[in-house]
């Protein structure tokens, strides 16, 4: 990607990065693309499969190419944010832990403390992530 091009001319945050690709077409290729700096992904041969899908019989004739298009785009953008919850929450939660972990061997958190800091980060979880 050019992002590191970018950010050395010190244009990043005055310039937008739009991916128009045939390659991603699942929602980790999408991730990746995101993660590398992507700002906007146009997935041309995605959509073009699925209008070749729906001539081919293979989706509903009853739903408009617009229709499935607006499908997909809500399917990896919820897949997105999926990976994204679980990540920070993945990354959050070993972080915790490791603290905690630390705190225990030090022998200055209690086991009743300990339960308690993870209770609140399985609520924190449950509240921000759909998964």
């Amino acid at each position: 990607m050019c992002t590191p091009f970018v950010a050395r001319l010190q244009l990043r945050t005055r310039a937008g990065l739009l991916v128009d690709s045939g390659e991603p077409r699942e929602v980790h290729q999408f991730c990746l693309l995101v993660g590398y700096g992507a700002d906007a992904v146009c997935p041309y041969l995605a959509f073009e499969s699925l209008a070749m899908m729906q001539r081919d019989g293979k989706l509903p004739a009853s739903l408009s190419l617009d229709e499935l298009k607006k499908r997909f785009v809500k399917g990896v953008g919820v897949g997105v944010l999926k990976v994204r919850c679980f990540a920070s929450s993945h990354n959050k939660f070993f972080a915790l832990q490791d603290c905690l972990e630390y705190a225990g061997a030090a022998g200055t958190m209690s086991s009743r403390s300990r339960k308690a800091c993870f209770s609140l980060l399985r609520r924190t979880f449950a509240q921000r992530c759909i998964i």
